[in-house]
């Protein structure tokens, strides 16, 4: 389930007429490319949760779900939306504005556990490349003592050195988790609170074990203009790697 309900302004002109997952990097789509990283990561049924500019989604072989109040609500509102997949099979959600590698899809679709999220190993590297502060953007993952699990996720730990990692905004859920999920919103427990916000609040308050996965090859999300081109290489790299898997197959 790919989440593009909103506009995502911070990218700026770009999504004047379009949301991210439409933006064209390195002469594609950000939803093209997810579409065939979840192929060759062998998902074929692929759902949408749109919003602004939903016309730009019309004729694509996606299932769509619309969120029309996009404009006032989180993405886990949006998410609810596609409330009827998630009820009944096990479903891995992407945000529409980040590319990662089939492998990572992969791995966090068979991963053990109600619940399983991405995560990145050399987040440092990340956060350096695009704008020389680890923390600047951070989704920091910490795990527990088996490095199974996550401990704790968001917010800002105590320091960098108990961080193992920042979250890809990939989340695989099942109807359990998702049951979860779906009573801390009816509730009123998630008031405001985007998807990894409300996945914080749940690893806080330890109401679901959560797998740590962590991430295979290269991924980036495209959060603001400058992203456009300083992610370029990683497209590259990914495209590089998706070839090279093609004629070794």
């Amino acid at each position: 389930m790919i989440l593009t309900a909103g506009r995502s302004a911070e990218l700026g002109h770009v999504t004047a007429d379009r949301p991210a997952s439409l933006v064209e990097v390195c002469g594609d789509t950000l939803i093209r490319r997810q579409k065939a990283a979840l192929r060759r990561a062998g998902v074929w049924r692929i759902g949408a949760v749109v919003g602004w500019r939903t016309d730009g989604f019309h004729g694509t072989d996606l299932t769509l779900f619309e969120n029309p109040l996009w404009a006032s609500t989180t993405s886990l509102d949006s998410l609810a939306v596609a409330d009827d997949w998630l009820r009944r099979v096990p479903v891995m959600v992407q945000f529409g504005n980040v590319l990662c590698s089939a492998e990572t899809i992969r791995r966090l679709c068979t991963a053990p556990g109600p619940l399983a999220v991405a995560y990145d190993p050399g987040w440092r590297a990340l956060g350096a490349r695009r704008c020389g502060d680890p923390w600047s953007n951070a989704e920091p993952v910490v795990l527990d003592r088996s490095r199974r699990y996550v401990a704790q996720m968001g917010g800002r730990p105590a320091s960098l050195a108990v961080v193992q990692g920042q979250w890809l905004r990939l989340v695989k859920l099942t109807p359990a988790s998702w049951a979860v999920l779906r009573r801390m919103r009816d509730t009123g427990q998630t008031e405001g609170l985007g998807v990894g916000a409300a996945l914080a609040q749940l690893v806080r308050h330890r109401l679901v074990p959560v797998t740590a996965v962590p991430s295979a090859g290269p991924w980036f999300p495209f959060d603001n203009p400058t992203d456009l081109e300083i992610g370029r290489d990683v497209v590259d790299e990914l495209d590089g790697s998706a070839t090279a898997r093609s004629h070794s197959a």
